[in-house]
């Protein structure tokens, strides 16, 4: 299963409703942008299907049918508003982004209406370039008004610069910088050599 970040709580009508998560969404795809690392993602735009069409299954089968990206590398599934839901994986899913597509468009595309197109419903992304799209689809706003209002290298930060700098650095996966090595050694002597 695609790792969602939270479990759903539950509606005010009993059911389990899907949580708004444009916030993580958001966070992920700054991360992307600032630290540059490429992830790819796609939209499944649910809120633009007309309401008569829009039923409480429609949501669960929208999210069953992303299920084949859920072995791709670090794949991560977001809830939206209007139940859009964004899926985004590290590395190659070709396979699975078409098994996902296909089932999307089968379940979904309505040919004898036609007001709905495969483009209208689906939408694939490369990050860090199309970070924008996901932003706004997101609500936030660009990594370059987020991180710094520093103009110059070497100005001091304001305190909401900082508080966001601090923010972005306590989400950032540093495991990639982490290697393991030592680092000095004791001698005999009782020295130490690099």
């Amino acid at each position: 299963m695609i790792n969602t970040t939270r479990d759903r709580p539950a509606g005010t009508d009993g059911k389990m409703a899907d949580p708004d998560q444009s916030g993580e969404l958001a966070g992920l795809v700054r991360e992307c942008q600032l630290a540059g690392i490429s992830r790819r993602a796609c939209i499944v735009h649910l809120s633009r299907l007309g309401a008569e069409r829009m039923r409480p299954h429609t949501v669960r089968l929208a999210r069953a049918a992303l299920e084949p990206l859920a072995n791709a590398d670090r794949a991560r599934l977001f809830s939206l508003p209007g139940n859009d839901l964004v899926a985004v994986w590290r590395g190659a899913a070709d396979p699975a982004l078409q098994a996902s597509r296909t089932a999307i468009m089968h379940l979904l595309l309505d040919e004898e209406d036609g007001s709905t197109s495969p483009a209208m419903l689906w939408q694939e992304l490369e990050l860090p370039s199309q970070a924008g799209v996901l932003l706004a689809l997101a609500g936030g706003e660009s990594a370059t008004d987020h991180v710094a209002s520093a103009e110059l290298p070497g100005s001091p930060l304001d305190p909401l610069a900082l508080s966001r700098l601090e923010a972005q650095l306590a989400r950032a996966d540093e495991a990639r910088f982490v290697r393991r090595g030592s680092v000095c050694a004791r001698t005999r002597a009782g020295g130490f050599k690099l």
